[in-house]
């Protein structure tokens, strides 16, 4: 029995995602080892996961009590850690919050890879191979060593902006995403540049500016709010944890080493370099330079992981730059 062409058509559909689905679910399973050898490393890492009562005790940092959903749904994953299965590996047995955190790294890049996959089909191999190096970047031994339970819930956010920036959808489910990300991880709000990538008059790209801004800092004051912060509407610390300066002088004097300029595997520095003027990467650029504004003033920029959410922005921009979308070119040269 012969199969129509609508089932042609899937199956042949299915073969060419098959290769991104496979690659994704094994490179999952290889951050799931790397995980697992270092979270250990760091008391922070596991303190973060599962030191916490709730996401507003006393004792919770002040800066990390807004990213609810993160911190949320890092409990949640406590509640099934004993149920969680062990992969053969020739290591030490891990702890159960050893464990738990390879799950969720592992669950999170899957999921990451799943985005790329329904925004770029066939296409989305480059940047899940992309993701996974940076993030592999950002989680071996280098200058500090952690891992957050944000750390990917945030990266995640930016996929799915750079997802429906690529599928142009309506700005209002732009807007909507970025906003909802706030609760994954404030470094969302920089998205509200976003409407400098769409094609509109100055005035409506303004007006959506604003909107998303406006709804980004409710979302921020009322997680601020609920949560019992202080410092409603700026949780995070300027104060150098290291001397008694400012974070950006003591960021800057740490740039000055070179090392910093490798975070997420030289994709960043590789993509604010493209010569490549269009108005997406425009804005992705205008974003980038935001974020990295943002990391010098209240981040350790020595800290990798705190650069993941500029990796689809690079890989998207290199993407393009390397390996133009066929279709987006035909329809640029009509």
């Amino acid at each position: 029995m012969h199969a129509g062409p609508g089932a042609r058509r899937g199956i042949e559909g299915v073969q060419r995602l098959a290769p991104s689905v496979l690659v994704t679910l094994s490179l999952a399973m290889a951050l799931h080892y790397q995980a697992l050898l270092v979270a250990p490393l760091y008391f922070h890492s596991a303190q973060a996961f599962f030191d916490l009562e709730s996401v507003w005790p006393e004792s919770l940092v002040q800066a990390w009590r807004p990213r609810v959903l993160s911190l949320l749904l890092a409990r949640g994953l406590w509640s099934v850690a004993p149920w969680l299965p062990e992969l053969p590996t020739s290591l030490p047995a891990p702890t159960l919050e050893t464990l738990a955190i390879a799950w969720w790294v592992a669950a999170w890049f899957a999921a990451i890879g799943g985005l790329w996959i329904a925004a770029r089909g066939e296409r989305a191999l480059f940047p899940i191979l992309g993701t996974y190096a940076c993030v592999v970047f950002g989680y071996s031994a280098g200058l500090d060593l952690r891992i957050y339970p944000w750390d990917l819930p945030a990266l995640a956010v930016f996929v799915l902006f750079v997802a429906l920036v690529h599928l142009r959808r309506p700005p209002w489910q732009i807007a909507l995403a970025i906003c909802a990300g706030m609760a994954f991880k404030e470094t969302a709000v920089v998205l509200a540049l976003f409407p400098l990538a769409l094609d509109l008059s100055w005035r409506r790209r303004a007006l959506w500016a604003f909107a998303t801004l406006a709804g980004c800092l409710a979302v921020k004051v009322g997680l601020d709010l609920a949560t019992g912060n202080t410092a409603v509407g700026l949780t995070m610390a300027t104060g150098s944890f290291y001397d008694e300066g400012s974070l950006w002088w003591w960021n800057l004097r740490q740039l000055a080493l070179g090392l910093p300029l490798a975070v997420n595997g030289g994709t960043l520095l590789g993509f604010l370099l493209l010569p490549h003027a269009s108005r997406t990467i425009v804005a992705f650029k205008a974003i980038a330079l935001a974020f990295a504004a943002g990391n010098f003033l209240f981040g350790v920029i020595t800290e990798y992981r705190i650069w993941f959410e500029m990796i689809p922005l690079a890989l998207h921009g290199l993407d393009g730059a390397l390996r133009p979308d066929p279709l987006r070119s035909a329809a640029a040269s009509r």
